[in-house]
């Protein structure tokens, strides 16, 4: 089975998923990692693979800023300024080379971060399943509807179907 891992390029949400990926590759199955290229450190100890798509946090901050007017997601984590970083700014500056990431690995499975908007989006656009791996307590409901509601005209755009959007109950295929 070919298993693409998707995470927001920091290490509280890509090392959460290393366990994960370390079971998939033990068993025989195929893994890549899709990131920023600035975190392939964190990947080299395994022998796992990556695919880069997108910048790192400090761009990311930046261009929040500046669609913002200033908020810092970090400092002031208010779901408007979250919601932006993770489902608008991110998905904005990676959707490109995640899909074109996602076409030549051709997985069999997306497994994403809680956080990540990237993976979902990806296999939405590719019609591949999408899991989400949760590493501590579910995103406050005002945090996960405003990334939901930021994310969803970016789907809508690509006449995606935004049952794959991160916390989305998508039921199994037949």
């Amino acid at each position: 089975m070919r298993i693409l891992l998707s995470s927001v390029p920091q290490h509280g949400h890509l090392v959460p998923m290393l366990p994960l990926a370390r079971a998939f590759k033990d068993r025989g199955d195929e893994v890549a990692v899709m990131t920023a290229a600035g975190m392939v450190s964190v990947l080299e100890p395994d022998g796992l693979a990556l695919l880069p798509a997108g910048p790192l946090p400090h761009v990311l901050f930046a261009e929040v800023a500046r669609r913002t007017g200033g908020a810092d997601p970090a400092a002031a984590p208010t779901p408007e300024a979250v919601a932006e970083f993770f489902a608008g700014t991110r998905l904005d500056l990676t959707a490109e080379e995640a899909l074109r990431a996602v076409e030549g690995f051709k997985p069999d499975l997306i497994v994403s971060d809680l956080c990540d908007f990237v993976g979902p989006f990806a296999a939405a656009a590719a019609d591949v399943p999408v899991a989400t791996l949760a590493y501590g307590p579910a995103l406050p409901e005002p945090f996960a509807e405003a990334m939901r509601a930021v994310a969803a005209p970016r789907y809508d755009a690509r006449g995606l179907a935004q049952e794959s959007l991160p916390g989305t109950w998508t039921p199994a295929r037949r």
